[in-house]
């Protein structure tokens, strides 16, 4: 029985077809900062094909190049693909944030002032629950959303949410957050 060229080195073809649509988007991309609602300059990254644009919302501790080959394809299907970089992400390290709404209010900040008309935004995750309140607090800023298993609220095993939240803020007002990944 013979096997398929690529099952003895996946990586091999993997590597070869990013390389591919590497190449294949080079010439369409581009990159830039924007101000998020605070003045801190945050890293984006274009796609450009036509319209419609899309606006995808990477997870927690993830980067927009995560998201090649969907940007692959939805620029073939005539989309030009937006990626910010969510504050705290992308730079490496621990991830941090003050606030959630710091996020909604940067995409509030990134949909003014980058994209030029209102996108689909796509939600992946964290991003999905970014997209989800920003929907909420600006109904109109997207033509469409698609949210991707987003996070609306984190699980905190047996005990209560409003317990788990309490003690986060207490840690974090202490100061807990730079001896802890997980704050």
């Amino acid at each position: 029985m013979g096997e398929l060229p690529f099952a003895l080195a996946p990586e091999a073809a993997l590597g070869a077809w990013l390389r591919e649509a590497e190449r294949e988007m080079e010439p369409h991309r581009t990159a830039g900062t924007y101000r998020g609602f605070d003045g801190t300059e945050l890293p984006w990254q274009a796609v450009h094909a036509d319209r419609p644009h899309v606006v995808l919302l990477h997870g927690f501790t993830e980067f927009p190049e995560k998201y090649r080959e969907l940007c692959r394809y939805l620029r073939q299907a005539g989309c030009t693909v937006w990626l910010p970089v969510l504050r705290g992400h992308g730079q490496g390290g621990i991830v941090h944030v003050d606030r959630f709404e710091d996020y909604v209010r940067d995409m509030a900040c990134f949909l003014r002032d980058i994209v030029p008309e209102r996108p689909l935004l796509f939600g992946h995750s964290m991003g999905g629950g970014v997209a989800a309140r920003l929907l909420q607090e600006l109904p109109d800023c997207a033509a469409r959303a698609v949210l991707c298993s987003p996070m609306l609220c984190p699980q905190t095993g047996r005990a209560p949410y409003w317990l788990a939240l309490g003690c986060a803020r207490v840690l974090l007002r202490r100061g807990e957050r730079e001896k802890s990944p997980l704050f």
